[in-house]
């Protein structure tokens, strides 16, 4: 039984069946448009973030801060890293401290600027608007220039448009192979006319942050933590932008102290046509119920209680009474539960992400695949929607981010006979292990490959995310030439290497930081690429691709030829918050 089976998407939607029209094509429509050269091609196009969602050029953060919007932006994100700073002791700037804060100065620095580094189509979620036909999407990421140093650095800003007209419309606004033809974006009839960018199409400008990271020596038990500040900001007449309700994030705190409004919520929940909705992907919690700020963490996932808010504030035994046999995607009143989370912010925020984002663009310094395994994933069916459309309504398996390689090695698998089996492999017996998540296992073989999970354990997690832990732990078997290299070395649930001499197919040999003398080498206040070429030790690991993902909590990494390496993704410069120049 697919009792785990649940629907997620990038900003909380996915995809459904749209209106047809007699037209037929086997052209190509790309639903992303990240591809490096491409990209180029739009930055050159004044799609910067200053014009698309401020009016005014900017080409660095101290022109944007001179915006009346990006201003008010900056003021709301201030003030929440200055009350996680107030709130925390141990925080601070720089890699002295033990928990190491976003340096907010970044944000109106001349050395900073955001990078586009996508454009999305996103028809698919045209249930969810109120006029037009889905959104257009303009991902942006921040990257400085430090006299001979650059990098990007973790925090995206989304700029979210409606596209107007029928989907009919918004389908053939959007070009033919757009990655290769990025250029039709910008023409007068094109989804990127000056004339769609209007402030009267912006829906929303979204940050998703890392505002904090501790390293595996602070908190060895999950090979590091980090949390991601998200917001969802919407313009006001003055130009300024509040914060707004998230779709389908519910205010947990509310929900807690308040009886009524979570009653309220528990019949809303045993409404049929709700939970229809629910198990189609496209239910909208009511604005009551919704919280206007989230914080999500990492590693480990849905595991952690902090990434479920409806696991917060509901339990299974409350929704025993549901009728789901007809239910295809939530057949247990767990799976509902589930299924809620992976539709909220923080759920879908970490489920099968690059440390917190789905999105992170292709980079010479690190990243090998810029789009997280399930986007890859959601794409790749968003991809043969369009293709097929309009002539053929889409219709797809719902499944979740948990969900990718169902029940294959490495791959997600039920416990308890609930969900997915682990695959019966002609070859390989596989058996589906708890490695940390109570509900959602990990297929393993017994003597585990290179890449495997070599560490086991039960996550015990709270409201009080910052005491998360690892009980029972155990130790799970690698291959006769390989060793674990462990979370307490920054290795999320431990994961087998081995030596570069004759490496089997599926891997590839890679310099990993040995993390005494990487960490000895920042506190020297060194480059961060100078500490990991110095510390470096070649070993062996998990080759990937954007075909061959790497497993949950690592990264698609550059290798020093070119080839994707799965490695921890605090490993790298640009998905952590520390070891960057100090701004004065």
């Amino acid at each position: 039984m697919r009792s785990w089976v649940l629907a997620v998407g990038m900003a909380c939607g996915l995809v459904v069946a749209m209106p047809t029209a007699a037209v037929q094509t086997d052209a190509h429509r790309d639903v992303v448009i990240d591809a490096p050269d491409a990209l180029v091609s739009l930055r050159r196009g004044a799609l910067d973030l200053g014009t698309v969602a401020f009016a005014q050029k900017a080409e660095h953060n101290a022109a944007l801060q001179r915006t009346i919007g990006w201003s008010s932006i900056v003021h709301i994100l201030t003030d929440a890293l200055a009350a996680q700073k107030k709130a925390d002791r141990k925080s601070g700037v720089g890699i002295r401290f033990v928990h190491r804060l976003f340096d907010a100065r970044w944000l109106t620095s001349a050395e900073a600027r955001f990078e586009l580094i996508a454009v999305a189509n996103r028809i698919d979620r045209a249930p969810f608007a109120q006029e037009g036909c889905g959104e257009t999407r303009l991902i942006y990421r921040l990257a400085y220039t430090h006299g001979a140093l650059a990098s990007r650095l973790p925090m995206t800003v989304n700029a979210v448009f409606r596209q107007p007209g029928t989907c009919f419309e918004a389908w053939k606004r959007w070009p033919w192979d757009a990655n290769r033809h990025p250029e039709l974006l910008l023409k007068p009839d094109g989804a990127m006319a000056p004339e769609l960018l209007t402030a009267e199409h912006l829906i929303a400008v979204e940050v998703n942050l890392q505002s904090v990271r501790w390293p595996s020596t602070v908190q060895p038990d999950l090979g590091g933590h980090a949390a991601y500040l998200l917001r969802v900001l919407h313009r006001q007449p003055n130009g300024t932008f509040l914060p707004a309700p998230m779709e389908n994030q519910p205010d947990v705190e509310r929900l807690q102290r308040d009886p009524l409004l979570r009653t309220r919520l528990l019949t809303w929940l045993h409404d049929a046509t709700n939970l229809q909705a629910i198990d189609a992907g496209t239910a909208l919690l009511p604005v009551e119920f919704l919280a206007s700020a989230a914080t999500s963490v990492a590693p480990r996932g849905l595991a952690r209680l902090q990434n479920r808010p409806f696991r917060q504030v509901l339990s299974a035994t409350e929704l025993a009474d549901l009728d789901l046999r007809r239910f295809p995607h939530m057949q247990t009143p767990n799976a509902v539960v589930r299924r809620l989370d992976t539709l909220s912010c923080t759920g879908c925020h970490q489920s099968n992400s690059l440390a917190g984002f789905h999105l992170l663009g292709e980079s010479t310094q690190g990243i090998a695949v810029g789009r997280s395994p399930f986007l890859g994933h959601e794409v790749a069916a968003r991809q043969a929607d369009m293709d097929r459309w309009p002539e053929v309504p889409p219709t797809r398996r719902f499944e979740s981010a948990d969900a990718l390689d169902l029940g294959m090695p490495n791959g997600p698998c039920g416990l308890n006979g609930q969900g997915v089996p682990c695959a019966d492999l002609p070859t390989t017996k596989l058996r589906c292990v708890q490695v940390d998540d109570d509900e959602m296992g990990v297929c393993l073989a017994d003597l585990g490959d290179i890449g495997s999970v070599c560490e086991a354990g039960q996550l015990r997690s709270s409201a009080r995310f910052e005491r998360d832990s690892i009980a029972h732990k155990t130790s799970l078997p690698c291959p006769t030439d390989a060793v674990c290299n462990s979370s307490r070395a920054g290795f999320p649930a431990g994961v087998c290497v081995g030596s570069c001499a004759n490496p089997p197919d599926g891997t590839t040999c890679t310099g990993i930081p040995q993390l005494t003398p990487f960490n000895q080498c920042l506190a020297r206040h060194k480059p961060f690429a100078d500490c990991v070429t110095s510390t470096a030790v070649n070993v062996l690991v998990r080759s990937c691709s954007a075909q061959t993902p790497c497993r949950a909590d690592f990264v698609c990494s550059r290798g020093p030829q070119g080839q994707g390496a799965c490695m921890p993704p605090y490993f790298l410069m640009e998905l952590r918050v520390d070891g960057h120049p100090a701004l004065r």
